[in-house]
Order: C-alpha cells, then structure tokens, then sequence
C-alpha cells in the first residue's frame, strides 16, 4: 500500500513545480504519469515531452501509449531529427527539433585509467542491448559466420541465462562474454564495458535516434551498424552497411585498419545539442 501511494503521488509532487518552471518529460512509466504531466500543461504549466519513438514510426502499445498521445496533444514535443518532426506533426500539438546530447556522465566515467585490454590478443567485439529482434539479435550468428578475425563477443545488457546460454550456443565456437553476468548493467559498468572494446556491432535496422550508438560515441568507442535513417546523422558513411554479411567483413576491415566511425567529434556533437536545446527553449519560454 506504501508503494501505490508514492506511486501515485510521485508524479503530483513533481507536476506541483511552478508552473512557469519548464518540466522536461524523458520518458512517461504508465498512463498515469502521462494523464498528471498533461493536466499540468493544461493548466498552464510550461511542459516538454521528449518523444523518441513517434507513433507513425513504432507505437507503444496499451495504456502507456494512451497516455503518451494525451501527453503529445498537450504538451510542447522536443524530437531529435528534422525526419521525426514530420513523422509526429500529425500526432502532436506542437513540435521542435533539439538535437540528441551526448552521454556527458558515461564520458567522465572512463576519462580516467587506461583502457582495459582483454587478455590475451583476441579483439572484443561488443553489443549493447537486450536479446530483442528489433535490437538485431538474430543476425549476430550470421554477423559472425561472416567474418573471418579472431574476436570476442562482449554482450551488454540484460538476459537471462538461457538467453545468454542460446546466444552462445549460435555463435559457438566464438566466445561470448556477458558484463555483469547479463544482469542489466549500471551506468559505469556499461561505460567501464564499453572502454574495453575495440568495436560495437550495432544490427539494428528499425531505430529513430539510437541511444546504444550515442552512449558508444560519447565514450568514444567505434560503432558499425546498418545503414538505417536514424542514424545517419551520427554513423559515418563507411561504418554503415546494408546486411550481416556485410557487417562481419566490416568487422574484419576495422580491426585490420580502424576508420573514425562518427560523423563529428564528441565536443561538436555537445555544442550542437547545447545551441539547439537553448533555441527551443528560448523560443518557447
């Protein structure tokens, strides 16, 4: 019973804040944080709801998605593309672009220490991400079987262990390695995780802007992924392919002749969020 209160109550306190003050939404638990955020721009409260995944592109279902359009109606909607403004103008009362920021907590998390080799020579590979096929899991076997170097798949994220135990069991004889035993890692497990791979695979080929690849860039570790439109703004030219196949002979030309996977250097993609998230809360304040 303690719990349904604070459940309940926890997002009144936060919709009680001034409503002059700007509440910037990230992400709505269930329908009942999304109908308290809308109330509270309906009264005249100054609400930004950050919306990811537009409906047009990948709806939530059940009531959370219920609420997320009550949310979307009323609300101001902040989207990290010009491509998913247009996807959500029709779903959406209002809609501005501010360009997605940079993990800037991971990045302090492995600026200092040398980075963790494995042992031995092998390379590790790594994939971030729970064992989904949206996320692309299904091709890592063929992403494997495809490319010819030595290296360890490094999986980030949570399953359980006969998740873990099928994914090994696919991509045998290449070892697999889970951070955390395959609990759903911490914020500098993942970033600690990430800091000791020479490459991440990032199969997904439905994303609208793809936090794996972003928290990867903001630790400054290479990414190559499908060549799909949210990531486009981010992913060189060269690190984006079109299938598995092509995907494990990129692995094998990376690790012989690494390439600058991003399109822009952490401090460009930082100052760029800072002045398009000042510009759109400026306009709108």
């Amino acid at each position: 019973m303690k719990w349904l209160l604070m459940r309940l109550w926890g997002p009144v306190s936060v919709a009680m804040s001034p409503r002059s003050e700007a509440l910037i939404v990230v992400w709505t638990r269930d329908f009942w944080d999304a109908l308290v955020f809308a109330v509270r721009t309906l009264v005249g409260g100054k609400t930004f709801f950050i919306r990811h995944n537009p409906p047009s592109v990948r709806r939530r279902r059940g009531l959370g998605g219920f609420g997320e359009g009550i949310l979307a109606r009323t609300a101001v909607v902040i989207v990290h593309s010009q491509w998913l403004a247009e996807q959500t103008e029709s779903s959406a009362r209002k809609v501005r672009v501010a360009d997605h920021p940079p993990y800037s907590v991971s990045r302090d998390l492995v600026q200092s220490g040398k980075r963790d080799e494995p042992p031995g020579s092998c390379a590790v590979v790594g994939f971030v991400g729970s064992l989904r096929p949206d996320k692309g899991v299904a091709d890592l076997k063929l992403i494997s079987e495809a490319s010819s170097s030595e290296w360890i798949l490094m999986y980030m994220g949570p399953a359980d262990e006969s998740g873990l135990s099928k994914l090994r069991a696919e991509l045998s004889p290449r070892e697999v390695r889970a951070l955390n035993a395959g609990s759903t890692p911490t914020d500098g497990e993942l970033a600690q995780g990430l800091k000791s791979c020479s490459l991440v695979v990032a199969p997904y080929r439905g994303v609208t802007v793809s936090g794996s690849i972003n928290l990867a860039f903001a630790v400054g570790c290479p990414v190559v992924g499908y060549d799909s439109r949210g990531v486009r703004d981010i992913l060189a030219h060269s690190s984006r392919l079109s299938g598995p196949k092509e995907l494990g002979e990129a692995i094998d030309s990376f690790l012989r002749e690494p390439w600058d996977a991003f399109t822009r250097t952490y401090e460009e993609g930082s100052l760029a969020a800072e002045e398009s998230w000042a510009r759109v809360l400026g306009e709108l304040a």
